[in-house]
């Protein structure tokens, strides 16, 4: 007995589904047979982990019409894309990588540079090194990486209005006055006229971190 067809088709071979199809799923806005979910360029399953890529399907105009959804496994994904580590240079083949500002590193790439410097030269300080911070708590500046504690320690990252480092460089706020600051710290700045620095609680943080500020942009 013929299985009643329903009017919707894979997206991929364009056969018609049958009715209560058990093979049937959704992804990325079609409908698609289980094993005809695959890779649109080596053609391998990726039922279990898939990644998608805008590509021009006309490389003669620039309009957005002309753009497609292609689906892609992991090694074709990133052999496409052409990530670069901009410690090593060297391609980025997997997900085992993190974006710092707007550079991606190999995983095991990523070190501090004031950490690699008391390494090797030794601490002319008593503050402490390693270990001070978390794995994945770490920082640009200036094209180098830093840990939380060092990178803190950089003139030039401090808000304005409380003299502490700017960590959150998404919420970072730069104004006509100059400097930076935290959202926070200038909306008090500006509808209270106060500025937390100036306050005794953080008096003595402000000297402290004047004290310490010893890394300056390399």
């Amino acid at each position: 007995m013929t299985q009643p067809q329903c009017d919707q088709s894979c997206h991929k071979c364009l056969a018609s589904f049958t009715k209560d199809d058990p093979s049937v799923i959704r992804a990325v806005g079609y409908l698609y047979h289980r094993d005809c979910f695959l890779c649109d360029a080596c053609q391998v399953p990726v039922l279990k982990k898939f990644y998608v890529l805008q590509f021009d399907d006309n490389v003669s105009t620039t309009s957005n019409d002309s753009l497609k959804d292609i689906i892609l496994c992991e090694n074709d994904y990133y052999y496409q894309c052409n990530y670069k580590c901009h410690q090593c240079h060297q391609s980025i083949t997997n997900d085992h990588y993190r974006t710092i500002n707007e550079y991606k590193y190999h995983m095991n790439c990523i070190s501090c540079l004031g950490c690699s410097i008391v390494q090797n030269f030794g601490s002319t300080t008593s503050l402490p090194c390693q270990p001070h911070h978390s794995n994945t708590d770490y920082h640009g500046y200036n094209d180098r990486i830093y840990c939380r504690y060092h990178y803190s320690l950089i003139r030039g990252t401090e808000c304005i209005g409380c003299n502490q480092t700017i960590l959150d460089q998404h919420s970072e706020l730069n104004n006509d006055r100059g400097g930076k600051w935290h959202p926070e710290c200038y909306m008090i700045e500006k509808y209270w006229q106060v500025q937390l620095k100036d306050l005794p609680c953080f008096q003595g943080n402000n000297n402290y971190m004047d004290n310490i500020r010893y890394l300056s942009p390399l």
